[in-house]
């Protein structure tokens, strides 16, 4: 992810806070330190490498990355399959449609490299399917019960706002990255509606799940793997701040949504913060409320079971 945003030509200064942001201030922290065994911090790895590759296809349409980019996706869609609305990304990743219609005509003058791309695209992710059948007899199995999706029944308000669970309660940082889009809006029209277009339909899609908190977990979970586009947009955000003043404004902000990032973690690891009904009022009892683990209290522990 550094070596894709060094191709913005950001300072060197700007990308570490981002990088320092985003390990800190987000939920990838959780699910790298405290719940490894879950997926989204290895398909966060794949996809960033999958973003930074596309990236450089765009820019020097170099032929041989074609087969490249399809083992990667492959292994996306092996990972977690919803991931491979990826691809959605691509126009936003061309820079600009006319670089995106001359990577088309470049794929299509290879046609044997996509052939190999769609035996890619079959062969990786079938190896799902063969342990399917080594342990099941059955090439298909589904696993998530009475879970499926539903694109009649979004939830995006919750998804991103509700006590819940909602990005932007649990991951503040991530609402400040969303100001980044005022610099595509003054330079660059085809960034500024396919990244937000891309975004939106990312998050329509997550949120029409029908457990849409997807269950047990700290924030949404699954937006993890898309991180890279969210630090583009807060390298974006750091630039826009020209003055002394302005810029301790919101270094202060950013320090304390990074600050409330690791407490509510904290608070989650110790059941403060309820893993699946949280609420309005049990959110504001112990907000920042470091205080009461020190004392081994829980004011909300009426969530637990036989509490």
């Amino acid at each position: 992810m550094k070596k894709w945003l060094q191709q913005y030509s950001f300072k060197p200064g700007f990308i570490s806070i981002t990088l320092l942001c985003l390990a800190f201030g987000t939920h990838l922290f959780y699910y790298t330190v405290d719940d490894a065994s879950l997926s989204h911090a290895y398909s966060f790895g794949i996809t960033s490498a999958f973003i930074f590759l596309a990236s450089q296809f765009f820019r020097n349409k170099n032929e041989k990355l074609i087969l490249l980019l399809s083992t990667l996706l492959a292994w996306i869609i092996l990972i977690r399959p919803v991931n491979g609305i990826i691809i959605l990304a691509l126009p936003f990743l061309a820079g600009n449609k006319e670089s995106f219609l001359e990577a088309i005509a470049a794929v299509k003058r290879k046609r044997v490299y996509i052939i190999f791309s769609f035996f890619l695209l079959f062969c990786i992710p079938g190896i799902q399917l063969l342990a399917f059948y080594w342990q099941t007899g059955h090439y298909f199995v589904y696993t998530y019960g009475s879970e499926h999706l539903d694109l009649l029944q979004p939830h995006f308000v919750d998804f991103l706002f509700s006590y819940k669970k909602g990005l932007f309660i649990y991951t503040p940082l991530l609402f400040l990255s969303l100001f980044g889009f005022r610099y595509f809006a003054k330079t660059n029209k085809w960034q500024l509606f396919t990244l937000s277009g891309f975004l939106i339909i990312l998050i329509y899609i997550l949120s029409c799940w029908s457990v849409w908190w997807y269950g047990g977990s700290f924030s949404q979970r699954p937006v993890i793997e898309f991180l890279p586009f969210f630090a583009l947009l807060f390298c974006h955000f750091l630039q826009l701040f020209k003055t002394r003043i302005l810029s301790i404004v919101i270094g202060t902000l950013i320090i304390f949504f990074i600050t409330m990032n690791q407490v509510q973690i904290y608070q989650y690891r110790y059941n403060v913060i309820h893993w699946e009904n949280m609420d309005k009022e049990h959110y504001w009892r112990v907000f920042l409320r470091i205080d009461q683990i020190m004392k081994n209290e829980n004011a909300n522990k009426d969530l637990l079971p036989n509490h």
